[in-house]
């Protein structure tokens, strides 16, 4: 009998529908944001990262979450790079990110949580 899942994320995550500028260590790119946490974010690039590269990133939020208008930026390293139909889906944990930009992002995820316990059950 196989154990239950048990998720290992210590940072609750939402699902992103919004780009990133992301700065490799060969190319540039906006990229599609699948979900995002405090911890990091996943998104979907269109070439493939090297996992440990280190990226940097520059986010913004959508329902103005940084209010004095500036984008989220951070440093991070790719954990996972996998293959996929549309691109490659790129796992990035945030090495280095001000508490400003963190609390930003929190707030992100607070609100998108929120919303999404507030719609009806079907």
């Amino acid at each position: 009998m196989s154990k239950p899942f048990a998720e290992r994320r210590k940072a609750p995550r939402v699902q992103g529908d919004f780009f990133l500028q992301l700065h490799g260590p060969e190319s540039d790119a906006s990229v599609r944001v699948k979900d995002i946490s405090t911890s990091g974010v996943c998104c979907i690039a269109p070439a493939a990262l090297p996992e440990l590269s280190r990226v940097h990133m520059e986010i913004r939020l959508p329902h103005d979450s940084h209010k004095n208008g500036k984008p989220v930026t951070a440093n991070g390293a790719v954990v996972r790079c996998e293959p996929q139909a549309s691109g490659f889906d790129v796992a990035i944990f945030f090495l280095e990110i001000s508490e400003e930009s963190r609390s930003a992002i929190a707030r992100y995820v607070e609100s998108s949580l929120s919303r999404a316990s507030a719609l009806p059950k079907n």
